[in-house]
């Protein structure tokens, strides 16, 4: 049975459509990843966070709370609770046409920016599986040393670190963004990204230059995942010169209600797929064949397509409805029939000139 532990923030998305309020969700990148991976079998899924407090102003939040763990099938055993802080949320402004959104975040005294060198000593003598995060919880300088700090304790133990650099133009400046991610990604073995984010990250605009960079400084990358709205998926099989593009589910635009939590979905997908396959003890079990990989890339597909139906991330979608648009859509999961792309990169080459 793998452990996985999603870190970072829970936070309540306040949906907003024509400037109406519609609805307040409890939400964050790393719940909405750790939902979406406890649907798979073999799988114990766990949210690593701090909230406050329970008292008289959060107990509405804190029934939201603890009524959607439970639900979602999410463990607390690596919650943290502190006095005297306060659940973020953000503003997520939703354009009724596209599902697209824009996001504000009210971070006044959040309690999952207040991380400890104390409060990294659990999960440090109960390792997981797999640990996700994203750049979020980097808001708070404070939050560096101590994140780095049991980064590099997970890595050393062979724990397999899944991220996604989440960009936010208000949140982050480009360079420090740019900065933070390629720190974090010296310690991960999976990367999930947007095919912007990529542009961001190596200021260009080639998705297959960057992946050359991303093989050439980072050859502890195992596969690189890049996402690109309706165009297909690049599943990039590092060090083996090939990769794979694959069509994403296509959503019908009447049935679009909001983007919100879609690649989170994507990638709990994604990662409950290849960690219902089998035990991942350690990096050394971090091996699939192609098949696995590009069913995981579709099945991750079709949770972010049911995903963006619903208004708001949670819950995530169950089996039952995954198995249901794999028999409607006729999706074929038996065989590799995808296009395969070549991605040589000369690497060992370019490392040692490096």
């Amino acid at each position: 049975m793998n452990k996985f532990v999603s870190f970072g923030e829970i936070l309540f998305d306040k949906v907003v459509i024509n400037d109406k309020l519609m609805s307040s969700k409890l939400g964050g990148a790393p719940l909405n990843v750790a939902s979406m991976v406890a649907k798979f079998d073999n799988c114990e899924s766990f949210i690593y966070s701090i909230l406050p407090t329970k008292n008289t102003n959060n107990e509405k939040e804190f029934e939201e709370i603890e009524k959607n763990l439970i639900l979602e099938n999410i463990k607390k055993d690596f919650l943290i609770y502190k006095d005297n802080l306060n659940i973020a949320y953000s503003l997520a402004k939703v354009d009724e046409k596209t599902g697209e959104r824009e996001f504000e975040f009210n971070l006044d005294d959040a309690s999952f920016l207040s991380f400890e060198e104390k409060d990294s000593d659990y999960i440090k003598s109960h390792l997981p599986s797999v640990f996700y995060l994203g750049t979020i919880s980097f808001l708070s300088i404070n939050n560096y040393s101590v994140i780095f700090s049991f980064l590099d304790y997970l890595k050393k133990n062979n724990v397999i670190i899944a991220f996604d650099p989440n960009y936010r133009e208000n949140l982050f400046y480009r360079d420090d963004w740019k900065l933070l991610s390629k720190e974090i990604l010296k310690f991960a073995s999976i990367l999930k990204i947007g095919k912007e984010e990529l542009e961001v990250l190596f200021s260009n605009n080639d998705t297959i230059l960057s992946l050359k960079t991303l093989n050439i400084l980072y050859p502890n990358l195992r596969y690189i995942v890049v996402t690109d709205g309706k165009n297909k998926t690049i599943l990039d099989i590092v060090n083996e010169e090939k990769g794979y593009l694959i069509s994403p589910l296509k959503v019908k635009e009447d049935e679009i209600k909001d983007a919100i939590g879609c690649g989170d979905s994507f990638f709990g997908g994604f990662l409950g797929y290849l960690l219902s396959k089998k035990d991942l003890n350690s990096l050394n079990d971090l091996f699939f064949e192609d098949l696995d990989l590009i069913n995981a890339v579709k099945i991750a597909s079709i949770c972010g397509a049911l995903t963006i139906k619903n208004v708001g991330a949670l819950p995530m979608p169950n089996i039952e409805k995954i198995k249901k648009e794999i028999e409607n859509k006729n999706i074929n999961l038996n065989e590799i029939d995808v296009d395969s792309i070549s991605l040589k990169y000369d690497i060992k080459e370019e490392r040692n000139e490096g």
